[in-house]
C-alpha cells in the first residue's frame, strides 16, 4: 500500500527525534488525538499530567500510557502503568474525580507470549484496553488513533488527518510538526503556550494561528533533505547569523526547522526593505503574526510612536506574556548593520536568526554584534547521490564524489547540475562532470550563474588568486600560498594578506585556524574557467613551484591528499622520469594512486626519446599495476617488451631480477607450476643476491607456489621469510600481541625500522593467513597483526583488504559484535579517510550483512538503502554482490522471526 503523504528519511527522523528528546512517538500520538478530537466529541486533552495523554469527554476520562520498545511487550514494561491505573481508578470510584475512567496501554510493539496469554484469558481489568499495531480501536475509544510500528507510519497517519483541515495552500505535514511542537511544550506546562491542556473548543483557533504562522514562511520542500550537522532553529543564542551563498539552502532550512519548533516563529524577508524602515517593519511582522488578539497589541502603541518606541512597547508586551518568538530575517545582508543593531537593542525578548549571503553588511553585522556566522555545510555524499538519482541522474560512487566536490553539496547547485545531466547528457553524471571540468557544457548551471556574478565583482588580483587555487584541492599554509602567489603573480606577502582579508568574509575561502586555507569547493569550477585565460608560461612556472612546495611538505610528513595532488601535477607537467621512479614504489599503488600514472607510463614505454633503462622501468610499473588489478590483458605484451629491451641493451642486474620476478608472478597466474619452479631456481642460482633482496624473492616465490597449488612448499618458504623479518625488526609475535598500534608504531619510529621491511612482514603474515584458512584454521590474530602493520606504514589498500578478511574471520567465529566493531572502528573510517571509493560500496554492503548478523535489521536495511543511490553506476560484479547481500539479509531476518 502506498501513501500520498511523505515519510521520514533516516537523517530527518534523527533530527526531529532529537528535538523531541526521545518522545516523538508519544507526541505524535497526542497530535493524532488533537486532530481527531472535534469529530469524536472530546472536550479536553491533557498532556503529561497523570498519564502521557488524557482525553476528557462528557462523563468519561481516558488515560493513555504510550510505550515504545524495540521488542515485544513483557509484563515488566507495563507493571508500573497498571499500578497507576489502580490509583486513578480509586480516585474515580470514590468520587474525587468525575465520570467513568478508561485506561489504555498504547504500544508500537505487539505483546509478548506472557502478555498475549493474559489478554486472551481476560486477565486485564475490564476498563483496560491493550492497543498495539494491527489491533483495531473499539468504537467507544474512537477518539484514539491506531498504533503504529514506527515513526514513518505515524507521520503518514497524522498527515492524513491534517489534510482534512481546510487550508489548500499549506502542506499538511507542516501542521503536524507544529502541533507536535505544541505538545512537547505542553508536556512541560509552558503557560505561554497554553499549559498542559488543550481545550477542544479552542483547537480551530489554534490550528488557524499555526497555519497563519506557517504561511508566513516559504513553503517547505516536499522532500526536504537535512544538510551535514544541520543546526537547530533554536540553539539558545539570542542573535544568530546563518551565512552562505545563494543556493546553499538557507531559506529551505529555516522553513523546515521552524516547522519542527515548538516556539512561535516569524519569517520576514528584508529584501528591498530600507534600513530606516526596518524597525517599523519588524514591529508589523511580529504584531501581525504572533498575537492571538491583535487589538491588545494596538492598544499598547502610543499614537504617532516611532518605530523604535513601538518596538520597545512590543518588547514589554512580550515580556508580560512570557513569549520569546524567533524572528527569521532573510536577506539580512541587504540591511545596514547599524539598523539591525538598533532592532536588537530594543528587543530583549525576541530571538533573531539572520539569513545572509557573504556580501553586503554581513561582516559588519558580525563585528557589531560579536556573533560569528554559522555555515550550512551542504549535503553529504549519500544524500547528494539519493537526490541526484531521484532526479534521474546516475553515476558510480566515485563520480558522485566528483559531483559533490564540484557543487560543494549545495542543494540548488546539485539540483541544477543533475537536471542538466538528464537534459544534455542522458543522465550520465560522469559526462557532466567532465564537461564542467573542461568548461565545455553548453547550458549554464545555477552555480555558474550565481558564483560567476560573485567572481566578476572581485578585483583582478583576487580573481587570479582564486583561479590558481582552483587547481589546488588541499589545504595550504599561508607561507606556501605566499610562495605560490609570488611565482604566479609576483605578489609580495602583504599583498597576499590583503587579498585573503578581502576574500575571507565573502565565503569563497575556507580558513582552518589562522594559518591554513583552501578555496571553497563551489567556487572551484568558476576559478578553473578563469585559469584557462591565464598566461601559459606563468601558469607552468607556478605549477613547477607548486610541485616543489608539495614535495618539500611530503618529505616532512606523508599526506595522502597532498601526494595525490603532487602526482597529478607531475602528470600535468610531463615529469616522466620522476613518474617512472614513483610508479615503481609499492606505496603509490597502496594509496590508490597507481592508475593516475598508466597513460603516462604507456607513453614512456614506447618513447624513443627515453633511455632503454627508463623505458624498462615504465614497463615494470605497468606490469606491477596490471597484476594488482583485475585487468591482466596487457601483461604478456609488457613482459615481451621488457624481455626485448633486456636482449638488446646492457641493463642493470636489478632490472634483470625484476623481470624474472614479474615473469614468475605471471607464470603463477597462468598456473604454470614447472615454469614457476624454473624461475625460482634461476633467480636463486644465476647471480648473488643481498639478504634484503633474497627475502623479497623468497616471499614472491611463496606467493607463486601458493598460486600453483603447492601450499606445503609455499608455507615452508614463508615461515623462513617471516622469521627473518621478525629478526631484522627485533620483535616476535608474542611482543606484537601485547601492544597497541600506537605502541608498535612508536617502537618502529624509535628503532629506525625500514618501512619496507614492516610492509613486507605484513605481506608475509597475510599470505600465511590465507594458507592457514585453507587448512581450516582461523588466523584472526595474524590477520590483525598484518592490519596493524599495514596501517602503520600507510599501506591503505592492503590494510582495508586484510581488515575485511579479519571481519570475515570474526563472523566465522560467530563473534558478531567483534566483527561490527572492527568495521565501525577501523575499516570503514580508513576507507572514508583515504577516499577509497572503489572499496566503499562492497565494504558497506558487507557491513549491512554484519549488522543483520547482530540482529540490527533496521540498521542493515538503512545501510542498503544508502547504497541504492549508486546502483545506476554499479558494475555487473557490484550489482551481483549487493543483490546477494540483500538476499542474505532478508534470509537472516526471516530466520530470526
Amino acid at each position: 500500500m502506498t501513501s500520498a503523504f511523505p515519510t521520514l528519511d533516516q537523517a530527518q527522523e534523527k533530527r526531529i527525534a532529537a528535538v523531541h528528546g526521545g518522545f516523538l512517538y508519544q507526541h505524535l500520538f497526542a497530535v493524532a488525538c488533537l486532530l481527531k478530537a472535534r469529530a469524536c466529541q472530546v472536550t479536553r486533552i491533557v498532556i503529561e499530567r497523570d498519564e502521557d495523554v488524557e482525553i476528557v469527554m462528557n462523563g468519561c476520562r481516558v488515560y493513555v500510557q504510550v510505550k515504545t520498545r524495540s521488542g515485544s511487550i513483557i509484563p515488566s514494561d507495563v507493571d508500573s502503568a497498571f499500578q497507576r491505573f489502580d490509583r486513578l481508578r480509586t480516585e474515580h470510584t470514590e468520587g474525587r474525580r468525575q465520570g467513568d475512567a478508561r485506561f489504555v496501554i498504547a504500544t508500537n510493539q505487539p505483546p509478548g507470549p506472557v502478555m498475549t496469554r493474559t489478554i486472551a484469558d481476560g486477565g486485564l481489568p475490564d476498563d483496560v484496553y491493550f492497543q498495539y499495531p494491527g489491533r483495531s480501536v473499539p468504537a467507544d475509544l474512537e477518539c484514539l488513533p491506531e498504533c503504529w510500528e514506527d515513526l514513518a507510519i505515524a507521520v503518514q497517519f497524522c498527515t492524513g488527518l491534517a489534510s482534512q483541515i481546510p487550508h489548500a495552500m499549506l502542506v499538511p505535514e507542516s501542521l503536524v510538526w507544529k502541533l507536535a511542537g505544541r505538545v512537547m511544550a505542553a508536556a512541560t506546562g509552558n503557560n505561554a503556550l497554553g499549559g498542559y491542556a488543550f481545550e477542544t473548543s479552542a483547537l480551530p483557533e489554534l490550528f488557524e494561528q499555526l497555519l497563519t504562522q506557517l504561511q508566513g514562511f516559504p513553503a517547505p520542500l516536499p522532500s526536504y533533505r537535512p544538510q551535514i550537522d544541520e543546526p537547530a532553529i533554536d540553539t539558545g543564542n539570542r542573535i544568530r547569523i546563518v551565512c552562505g551563498f545563494s543556493g546553499a539552502g538557507k531559506t529551505s532550512w529555516c522553513a523546515q526547522t521552524s516547522m519542527l519548533s515548538p516556539d512561535r516563529c516569524i519569517y520576514f524577508n528584508a529584501s528591498e526593505t530600507t534600513g530606516a524602515a526596518l524597525t517599523s517593519s519588524v514591529v508589523r511582522e511580529i504584531a501581525g503574526n504572533l498575537t492571538d488578539q491583535p487589538h491588545e497589541v494596538r492598544e499598547i502603541f502610543a499614537p504617532g510612536a516611532s518605530g523604535v518606541d513601538a518596538l520597545h512597547a512590543l518588547d514589554r508586551y512580550l515580556l508580560q506574556q512570557g513569549v520569546q518568538p524567533i524572528v527569521v530575517i532573510d536577506n539580512a545582508h541587504e540591511i545596514p548593520a547599524q539598523n539591525l543593531q538598533t532592532v536588537f537593542s530594543c528587543t530583549a525578548n525576541v530571538r533573531f536568526i539572520l539569513l545572509c549571503q557573504p556580501t553586503g553588511s554581513t561582516q559588519e553585522i558580525e563585528l557589531l554584534t560579536g556573533v560569528s556566522r554559522e555555515v550550512l555545510r551542504g549535503w553529504d555524499l549519500d544524500t547528494l547521490a539519493s537526490e541526484a538519482a531521484r532526479l534521474g541522474a546516475r553515476g558510480d560512487i566515485a563520480t558522485m564524489a566528483r559531483l559533490h566536490q564540484q557543487t560543494a553539496g549545495m542543494p540548488l547547485y546539485l539540483h541544477s547540475a543533475a537536471r542538466l545531466a538528464v537534459q544534455d547528457y542522458s543522465g550520465d553524471v560522469a559526462s557532466l562532470c567532465n564537461a564542467l571540468e573542461d568548461q565545455s557544457n553548453l547550458d549554464t548551471t545555477a552555480q555558474q550563474v550565481i558564483l560567476t556574478r560573485v567572481f566578476e565583482g572581485l578585483s583582478d588580483d583576487c580573481q587570479h588568486f582564486l583561479a590558481f587555487l582552483s587547481m589546488v584541492d588541499v589545504v595550504l599554509t599561508v607561507g606556501e600560498i605566499n610562495t605560490l602567489m609570488n611565482a604566479y603573480m609576483k605578489l609580495n606577502p602583504p599583498h597576499v594578506s590583503a587579498v585573503i582579508r578581502t576574500l575571507r568574509p565573502l565565503g569563497v575561502l575556507e580558513v582552518f585556524g589562522s594559518k591554513e586555507l583552501k578555496i571553497h569547493d563551489a567556487m572551484r569550477v568558476i576559478g578553473a574557467s578563469h585559469l584557462q585565460k591565464s598566461f601559459p608560461l606563468q601558469l607552468i612556472h607556478a605549477k613547477k613551484v607548486l610541485k616543489d612546495v608539495l614535495y618539500k611538505s611530503l618529505v616532512e610528513a606523508r599526506n595522502h591528499h597532498r601526494l595525490s595532488l603532487f602526482v597529478r601535477i607531475l602528470v600535468d607537467l610531463g615529469e616522466i622520469e620522476i613518474i617512472i621512479d614513483l610508479a615503481g614504489e609499492e606505496m603509490f599503488h597502496e594509496m590508490g594512486l597507481g592508475d593516475i600514472f598508466v597513460a603516462s607510463l604507456e607513453e614512456a614505454a614506447s618513447s624513443t626519446k627515453l633511455k632503454p633503462e627508463a623505458r624498462f622501468w615504465a614497463l615494470d610499473a605497468l606490469v606491477f599495476s596490471a597484476l594488482a588489478s583485475i585487468d591482466t590483458s596487457h601483461v604478456e605484451r609488457y613482459l615481451a617488451s621488457m624481455e626485448q629491451l633486456l636482449e638488446h641493451n646492457k641493463l642493470t642486474d636489478k632490472a634483470i631480477l625484476s623481470y624474472q620476478n614479474k615473469n614468475m608472478s605471471w607464470l603463477a597466474f597462468q598456473k604454470d607450476a614447472s615454469g614457476v619452479r624454473n624461475s625460482i631456481q634461476q633467480m636463486q642460482t644465476e647471480r648473488p643476491l643481498s639478504a634484503q633482496y633474497r627475502r623479497i624473492l623468497d616471499y614472491n616465490a611463496a606467493v607463486a607456489l601458493w598460486r600453483v597449488d603447492r601450499p606445503i612448499e609455499a608455507e615452508e618458504t614463508l615461515m623462513r621469510v617471516i622469521q627473518e623479518y621478525l629478526d631484522v625488526l627485533d620483535i616476535n609475535e608474542a611482543w606484537i600481541l601485547g601492544r597497541s598500534m600506537a605502541e608498535v608504531a612508536d617502537f618502529f619510529s624509535q628503532s629506525g625500522a625500514d618501512s619496507d621491511d614492516v610492509k613486507h612482514l605484513a605481506d608475509a603474515f597475510e599470505l600465511k593467513c590465507i594458507l592457514l584458512k585453507n587448512r581450516g584454521i582461523l588466523p584472526t590474530t595474524l590477520r590483525l597483526f598484518a592490519f596493524k602493520f599495514y596501517v602503520i606504514v600507510g599501506a591503505i589498500n592492503s590494510a582495508v583488504r586484510v581488515g575485511l578478511d579479519a571481519v570475515q574471520d570474526l563472523l566465522d567465529r560467530r563473534d558478531f559484535p567483534g566483527a561490527r566493531r572492527m568495521l565501525e572502528d577501523s575499516v570503514l573510517p580508513l576507507i572514508r579517510e583515504h577516499k577509497l571509493l572503489d572499496e566503499l560500496i562492497s565494504a558497506r554492503s558487507f557491513y549491512a550483512v554484519v549488522l543483520a548478523y547482530c540482529r540490527d535489521f533496521d540498521a542493515a536495511e538503512r545501510e542498503m538503502d544508502g547504497i541504492e543511490a549508486y546502483r545506476g553506476g554499479f558494475s555487473d560484479a557490484q550489482r551481483a554482490e549487493v543483490n546477494n547481500q540483500a538476499v542474505l539479509i532478508g534470509e537472516l531476518r526471516s530466520i530470526s522471526e
